[in-house]
């Protein structure tokens, strides 16, 4: 599942055009530049990482619906093995050093 969710991420970057065409077709878009925008606003946003910072950012989110802050320590739950694995083989990706 790592692999698979990398590998989107890398097309993502890669491939500009296919990802406007799925923008347009989920978003229910007929506007091809307003679809092109959205993609290079967010283009940087699609990288494949893992870190105890990443995942409390994502967790602030909870928070925010929680109204409290629980307290944990991220780094507690990052088992980053399969984030490992899936870097090495996808290195040659496109979209991987874009």
């Amino acid at each position: 599942m790592v692999n698979a969710v990398m590998k989107a991420l890398y097309w993502i970057r890669a491939n500009r055009e296919g990802s406007i065409d799925v923008i347009m077709k989920a978003g229910r878009m007929n506007e091809r530049e307003v679809a092109g925008s959205l993609y290079d606003l967010m283009r940087e946003a699609y990288v494949p990482s893992l870190s105890a910072e990443g995942l409390y950012k994502r967790a602030e989110l909870e928070f925010a619906i929680l109204k409290e802050r629980p307290n944990f320590k991220p780094e507690q739950f990052v088992d980053d093995r399969f984030y490992k694995t899936a870097l090495k083989s996808l290195a040659r990706e496109p979209g991987a050093k874009s």
